[in-house]
């Protein structure tokens, strides 16, 4: 597999962890940051450049189901992986 870097060097992604709405801001924020930061170590590890990849918390601030069921919850526990841009200040 590739990497971004030497195929496309200028190439930026963001991973963002979220959690549902349960627990603590603060544990929801670090739950959120340790769910990216997982899924940026399976990039790396698969190829890709970390100087490439950001990874940041959401905490429960942005769900993708409203509701409070498990099956609502379990869709808010996720990372989402955003393309932002090219860096051009390299």
């Amino acid at each position: 597999m590739p990497s971004f870097s030497t195929s496309i060097p200028e190439f930026k992604l963001r991973v963002e962890g979220n959690c549902d709405e349960r627990g603590s801001t603060e544990y929801n924020l670090a739950l959120g940051q340790r769910r990216a930061d997982m899924v940026k170590r399976a990039m790396v590890m698969l190829g890709a450049d970390a100087t490439q990849i950001t990874a940041i918390s959401l905490g429960s601030q942005r769900p993708k189901a409203l509701g409070h069921s498990e099956a609502e919850r379990s869709q808010n526990r996720r990372s989402d992986l955003l393309y932002i841009g090219v860096d051009t200040h390299r």
